[in-house]
């Protein structure tokens, strides 16, 4: 022995890299001579790594990673608050920003914008399509801090008009990926396109992915204040930016906020602002990107923990592979150690071995993540808030790359947990034994595979809560029969069709020749969509209303109503709303002297409590000049605001009564139409596209589809988080079964011997089966148990994720409970056969 030492030790000589290689070489082969454990290593790694890569890139690109403007950190975004009248955040009137604008003492600059209507029509020479619009001013652009990449920004009082009826400025600034997609990138500045059927002048060219507030708008357009009118302050219907000085602080700016709140019609001249504690009404201000990513965080971090728990289980499967593989490698650690080998050495080679997997694994799994990131943002565009951003770069890999020496560590160390432990002698002599791995390490294995079952339930019952989410969801009483319903979007411009009635003659037109389409039984428009739409929030007047009323100088007493509703005649008959009360609309009602209008349930109940809602009035939004409009029947509730919002109070206006002459009375335009057909959507498309077409070729048809997609739509980011979870849980589900199947399987590899006794002294087959399988089930059930506990404990963290189901529901713990017992039982029952089929003779022979 001593000869052999003194011959490793001259042999040792060798240059710090050719031993490098000499163990890259070893590492390689020892790995090549175990393609099973590689394989499964492999496997687990990228699994585990490219699950955390995945959500770290959406960590990483929403939460994370600054807006992309100059000093991202000072830009603020400016609401006001009701809470008089439960509005917690709210937009801002027109003279509100003028006049904040004019005196605040915090901000270098500020800027507003509205979405308009969200989008307008575009005529390119490949014809019409319709884009994102953003109507905003020139201090909105001056305080994002963007530039021009072509041409130039609005210039100063180039958003504004002096006319409220007449046209906004014929200018506008196109986004770098439609001037791209819809232009081919060919020279456009100072050319002409058609918006809405208006010409108007490219003046720029936005930088890409510029963007405000998450909207990713395509064309940027004049937002058309009218600087001298302060006088409408109940139309909030402005977004507003503003951009703290260098020497100001967030606190400072709301404290500055707060005084102006006290001191507004001293401060700015007016006696009928609305501005003191007394009403509720205040500014506010957060900070931008909080604003944008605020209803995403808790769930996007959620997801984070999720798949760190999934790593923990991989790791966990890994340890129990280590573990089992250094006691199979013993006989070597002692051969190389007493040939002269220093644990420095063997933990060298450890490390390269570890690093080989490490390296391997994390790039496959961050192929992984890139392939699931591409899915995921395509089958969910709309579920998280700067999806655009979410890539796999610098930052992620740089994560990745940390998970895999972390896993290089954990390999290394895992295997010289086991040199040394036993006197040298002994370990050679009893190192082909299979029972020689120890008590330790057998109780190591177990508690590893109680912890996989135990962290694999707190996954399973989180997924299973947030699946019974989406179910429903997907099965709440909209409110109406969505059933063979179609629908699709249209802008008519105002330009084509000057005025209301011009609009509405022409949508009648469009219905009646839709109308006579083979399979559609039934055809309407209308102002928005359910059931996910923003609300209206309108001050509304309501006469005899049983709720106290509060009150301004231009309105006098007057109420909040969530939504109004501009329809055709036929909507409630088309939608499948009941009238639960009174009637619907009818032809007459639009040549007949008075107007009249519908409410829902919640308006009645809200507003009239105990009284006949029939044959009360209300007066629309904004001023003393509109109508009295007299209630002829209450609809059924309808889901607007979003399937898991309550219902919201809401007023039903007729579009072909109100388009008459009506003082002071604002239109919304109708923009959905829907179909009741017998047809699918598919079957029905280029029809409606023909029909549309000839009534006018400039008006291009979006957003074609069937109301089950709508409302599948409008739940994107519940469904989008249960089926991660889900993916996350099953993953976890088949790791804790793979590791049962392993600990398992080593149990009867190395009491083979006190098997084959056991049935040598007469033990039937069905008793070695129970008594493997009963040691199988008994390390689920105590994982199951613990498992438990923890979901109760951490279930209420997702408790705001849930609807119509609480966080200890009990069928859903029940079946985690059934389901995890099954596949344990699954994972033993082949290692429970094998002993079971052991032939006494031939073990204890060998």
């Amino acid at each position: 022995m001593t000869q052999a030492t003194e011959v490793y030790r001259e042999v040792r000589s060798f240059t710090w890299p050719e031993d490098l290689r000499r163990d890259l070489r070893h590492a390689l082969r020892t790995l090549r001579r175990a393609p099973a454990f590689t394989a499964v290593a492999l496997l687990t790694l990228a699994l585990g790594i490219g699950a955390n890569t995945a959500i770290f890139s959406v960590v990483n690109g929403v939460l994370l990673r600054p807006l992309d403007y100059p000093r991202p950190e000072q830009l603020m975004y400016v609401t006001t608050q009701f809470s008089g009248l439960g509005l917690r955040q709210f937009h801002v009137s027109a003279p509100e920003y003028l006049e904040l604008r004019e005196v605040n003492q915090s901000f270098a600059a500020m800027g507003a914008f509205s979405p308009g209507a969200g989008e307008v029509n575009l005529t390119t020479d490949d014809g019409a399509r319709r884009v994102r619009n953003a109507n905003v001013d020139e201090h909105l652009l001056n305080a994002l801090g963007l530039q021009a990449a072509q041409g130039r920004l609005f210039a100063r009082g180039e958003t504004d008009r002096t006319d409220p009826q007449g046209p906004l400025p014929p200018v506008a600034i196109l986004s770098h990926e439609l001037w791209q997609t819809a232009f081919g990138g060919q020279p456009i500045i100072g050319k002409l396109v058609e918006v809405n059927s208006r010409r108007r002048e490219v003046i720029g060219i936005m930088p890409p992915g510029a963007d405000v507030l998450d909207i990713r708008p395509e064309i940027w357009l004049p937002l058309g204040l009218i600087p001298s009118n302060r006088g409408n302050r109940l139309a909030h219907s402005l977004r507003v930016i503003g951009r703290l000085k260098d020497d100001v602080t967030p606190e400072a700016a709301q404290k500055e906020l707060t005084t102006l709140n006290e001191q507004w019609g001293e401060r700015v001249g007016v006696s009928d602002h609305m501005f003191a504690p007394s009403t509720g009404h205040i500014l506010q201000m957060a900070p931008l990107h909080d604003q944008i990513v605020s209803g995403a965080r808790r769930a996007i971090w959620m997801l984070q923990a999720t798949a760190g728990l999934v790593l923990l289980i991989a790791c966990a499967n890994l340890a129990n592979l280590l573990l089992a593989r250094a006691a199979i490698r013993r006989r070597e650690f002692a051969v190389r150690t007493a040939l002269g080998a220093s644990r420095r050495r063997l933990l060298r080679q450890f490390m390269i071995e570890g690093a080989l997997l490490s390296i391997a694994g994390s790039a496959l799994g961050v192929w992984l993540a890139h392939f699931g990131l591409r899915t995921l943002t395509q089958a969910y565009p709309g579920a998280l808030p700067r999806s655009t951003e979410v890539s796999v770069d610098l930052p992620v890999l740089l994560f990745a790359c940390g998970v895999a020496i972390a896993t290089t560590m954990f390999f290394g160390l895992a295997q010289l947990r086991h040199i040394g432990v036993k006197d040298l002698g002994v370990t050679l002599t009893d190192a082909g034994s299979k029972g020689a791995s120890g008590g330790t390490r057998r109780h190591v294995r177990r508690g590893l595979v109680m912890a996989e079952v135990a962290v694999a339930v707190i996954l399973v019952i989180g997924a299973g809560l947030l699946i019974r989410t989406v179910y429903n969801l997907a099965n709440v009483d909209l409110g109406f029969n969505r059933s063979r319903l179609v629908t699709f979007s249209i802008t008519l411009p105002e330009s084509t069709y000057a005025g209301p009635m011009i609009r509405v003659q022409a949508f009648q037109r469009l219905l009646d020749a839709l109308r006579a389409v083979p399979g559609v039984e039934a055809a309407t428009a209308m102002a928005g969509l359910p059931p996910n739409r923003p609300p209206f929030k309108t001050t509304t007047t309501v006469a005899d209303a049983t709720v106290s009323s509060p009150s301004s100088p231009a309105l006098g007493p007057f109420q909040i109503v969530d939504y109004y509703q501009y329809v055709l005649n036929d909507y409630f008959e088309t939608m499948g709303i009941p009238i639960v009360r009174g009637r619907s609309f009818q032809p007459t009602d639009a040549t007949s002297s008075g107007f009249v209008a519908i409410v829902n349930e919640k308006f009645a109940e809200t507003f009239w409590k105990g009284r006949d809602p029939i044959g009360q009035r209300v007066k629309p939004c904004c001023n003393d000049q509109p109508p009295w409009f007299t209630v002829v029947g209450v609809a059924k509730d309808v889901k607007q605001g979003g399937v898991d919002q309550e219902t919201g109070t809401e007023l039903y206006l007729a579009v072909p009564q109100i388009a008459k002459p009506a003082p002071g009375l604002g239109i919304a335009p109708l923009n959905h139409v829907v179909l009741r057909t017998t047809l699918a959507a598919t079957a029905l498309s280029q029809t409606v596209k023909r029909v549309v077409h000839e009534m006018d070729p400039s008006v291009p048809v979006v957003q074609f589809r069937d109301m089950e997609t709508v409302v599948a739509e409008s739940i994107q980011r519940p469904r989008f988080l249960a089926q991660l979870l889900g993916l996350f849980a099953g993953l976890a589900l088949l790791l804790a079964a793979v590791g049962t199947y392993g600990v398992l399987s080593y149990f009867v590899a190395e009491r083979r011997t006190e098997i084959s006794i056991r049935m040598a002294l007469g033990a039937d087959r069905s008793s070695v089966l129970v008594h493997v399988m009963r040691e199988g089930l008994l390390l689920t059930g105590i994982g199951v148990v613990v498992g438990l506990a923890g979901a109760f404990g951490l279930s209420r963290l997702i408790a705001s994720l849930l609807f119509g189901v609480g966080p200890t529901d009990l069928p859903t713990v029940a079946g985690v409970t059934a389901t995890m017992i099954i596949v344990a039982a699954v994972a033993c029952l082949l290692p429970a056969w094998r002993a079971s089929r052991l032939d006494p003779n031939a073990v204890l022979r060998v």
